[in-house]
């Protein structure tokens, strides 16, 4: 009796014990899967949208926001303004920086297939002329550096390679207009169109004309380029529409997570978005 009693407690451990055993495995797979799941979306938590499999990151996108603000001479957008002007204006150059951005990857994927590099020396120069110009008459270059690029979410290793992607796309922009010139016509009538920003000082167009012959010729060839590559660049993304993906697993977890399982509104950095 004593030994059957004995069995039977053994025996009861021992399935206590499997049991025990078969639910911290079971613990053990749900854990793995779930930190698998977490590691696996928490790679696109910074992706603003991926490009023939690459992604590109919102502070890429920020970067280039800024370029073109700069570019349009607005640089002073208040995010608390209710000024419909200027919420409209920021929208549209946040829209265009975003077509921007993604022509842009498909040209540095294209000089990547052509075999263009970007060489340590060019990156180095074109990092420091971005040094320079956001610390031009600074009292503490070095300082304002460091704090421009905190503000642009960035690390000086993310620069360059943000730079590194720009010199090998413009050597694609280069080959794909290389073969564009200007008429003497051509130049005569961007010169009619925008000869006022080349000054005056007393002198007649005439005379501003053979003076600054090169640097207009030069600009009205960088313009028919530029309108150039400005058509192409639709073509292209239209083109690779089926490779460009404006969102991502991790913006749709936490659209789940605001709104199915908080019953919160999804913040807008994490609602869908198309082309």
């Amino acid at each position: 009796m004593v030994k059957n009693k004995d069995n039977k407690i053994k025996s009861k451990n021992m399935f206590k014990n499997k049991t025990l055993m078969i639910l911290a495995i079971i613990l053990l797979i749900v854990v793995v899967v779930a930190s698998g799941f977490f590691l696996y979306i928490g790679r696109y938590r910074n992706a603003f949208a991926l490009v023939k499999g690459t992604k590109i990151y919102n502070n890429e996108l920020y970067y280039e926001t800024v370029k073109q603000a700069e570019r349009l001479n607005f640089l002073g957008y208040d995010p608390l303004s209710s000024d419909p002007k200027t919420e409209n204006a920021r929208k549209i150059i946040i829209d265009y920086a975003k077509e921007k951005i993604i022509a842009e990857r498909l040209y540095y994927l294209m000089g990547v297939e052509d075999g263009f590099v970007a060489s340590e020396e060019e990156v180095k120069s074109a990092f420091e002329e971005f040094k320079n110009s956001v610390t031009e008459n600074s009292e503490d270059p070095e300082k304002d550096f460091q704090d421009e690029l905190k503000f642009r979410d960035l690390t000086e290793r993310m620069l360059k390679n943000i730079l590194k992607e720009e010199i090998i796309a413009d050597k694609e922009k280069d080959k794909l207009t290389e073969s564009i010139d200007v008429s003497e016509n051509d130049v005569k009538e961007y010169f009619v169109e925008w000869g006022s920003g080349y000054g005056a000082n007393g002198k007649n167009d005439d005379e501003i004309y053979k003076e600054k012959y090169g640097k207009i010729k030069q600009d009205a060839l960088n313009m028919k380029k530029g309108d150039y590559l400005d058509v192409y660049s639709k073509k292209l993304v239209e083109s690779n529409k089926d490779y460009i993906f404006m969102d991502n697993v991790y913006k749709k977890f936490m659209r789940w997570f605001y709104e199915d399982f908080l019953g919160l509104s999804v913040p807008d950095q994490y609602k869908a978005e198309s082309l």
